[in-house]
């Protein structure tokens, strides 16, 4: 006898749904593991990034290190007091031409014949069609001395003529090494002038410091020559929107750079705002601890020291600003220590900039 219809139970399988706040807590967690990759391939990137710039400083401490063994002196066609504020020809571009060729250079001591010589590589250069860089005349504020150089920026590349004699280039950049300056034109505010800039993985110009003396304070001011002058950096130092990340380098208003001011300034780099052109006191204590041994330096003299080496090459790293006021050494209550009365070498590791030394 059948089962009336209200006695029949089916079995159903009842499907569950998510509720709103399960799929809330597994967004949550998509989130933060999103969060925590992301921070995994920035700082994976970061490291390449800084692994490849520490490659590009030491390709271009081999070229120098090479160039001294021939010539006995450390690349520069001419001395950085010569340089100026550095905003037509930098440091680092005064030794990339020396290690690369394209240009000829002569004073106001050098014998009719170089005289001649340059000026027919500057003719011949412009029959061919060839970009000559306008009148590079420079003084040395040291000497008095004048210079000119003929710069030819499509020869680089072709090996410097030194004393007479042609070498084969010394250096020899990759392209991303390199960032040229197409337009022909300057932009100084963005550390442009009409020379190529060697940049770092980040795309940010490459500072050059070379040893000039060996005896005095280690950065030299107006009164006081010292073992190394500042002079040759401004066009990156003074920078409003320096490199691809385009972060300004002055100080005056907000942060940047410790061994920079500001960019309204005149003369060189570390003219203090009473306009007498020297560094200021911050400016000299942060460059004598980067450019000095620790075992050969003494706190009571800040301005003295032995150089860890005959010449340093600084990448301004991830944050494109070099010494950070952004950056560095933090107080007891979280905030950046802008106090550089008492910096020593270990506050240098405090900073994301790359440094490399060479030379004895």
């Amino acid at each position: 006898m059948p089962f009336p219809k209200e006695h029949m139970q089916t079995n159903r399988t009842r499907i569950h749904g998510f509720t709103l706040i399960e799929v809330m807590v597994v967004m949550s967690i998509i989130v933060v593991l999103a969060g925590i990759l992301l921070v995994a391939l920035g700082t994976a990137t970061d490291s390449a990034r800084r692994a490849k710039t520490t490659a590009t400083l030491n390709s271009f401490r081999a070229a120098c290190d090479a160039f001294a063994l021939d010539h006995n002196i450390y690349p520069g066609v001419v001395p950085e007091t010569a340089l100026g504020d550095g905003l037509r020809l930098s440091s680092t571009q005064n030794a990339l031409l020396h290690l690369m060729g394209g240009y000829r250079v002569y004073n106001d001591n050098s014998p009719e014949s170089d005289i001649a010589a340059a000026e027919k590589y500057r003719t011949d250069a412009e029959n061919e069609g060839r970009y000559v860089l306008g009148n590079m005349t420079l003084t040395d504020a040291a000497t008095g001395l004048g210079w000119t150089l003929v710069i030819v920026p499509s020869r680089m590349g072709e090996g410097p003529l030194i004393n007479g004699k042609p070498y084969s280039p010394y250096f020899a950049p990759k392209d991303s090494e390199f960032a040229y300056n197409e337009g022909q034109t300057t932009d100084y505010p963005s550390g442009l002038n009409l020379l190529p800039q060697l940049v770092d993985s980040w795309k940010t110009p490459i500072l050059y410091f070379r040893q000039g003396r060996t005896v005095g304070p280690v950065v030299s001011t107006a009164d006081t020559p010292g073992l190394f002058s500042a002079n040759g950096q401004q066009l990156y130092l003074q920078a409003d929107r320096l490199g691809e990340l385009g972060f300004a380098q002055n100080q005056t208003p907000g942060p940047g750079s410790r061994i920079a001011f500001d960019g309204n300034a005149g003369g060189g780099i570390g003219n203090d705002p009473s306009g007498s052109g020297d560094p200021t006191d911050e400016q000299i204590r942060w460059l004598t601890l980067m450019l000095t041994h620790p075992a050969f330096y003494d706190p009571d003299q800040p301005e003295y020291g032995q150089p860890k080496s005959a010449y340093m090459l600084v990448s301004a790293g991830a944050d494109g600003v070099f010494m950070a006021r952004n950056d560095g050494p933090i107080t007891d209550t979280g905030t950046f220590d802008y106090e550089f009365g008492n910096a020593s070498h270990e506050d240098l590791e405090e900073f994301d900039d790359v440094k490399l030394y060479g030379g004895g």
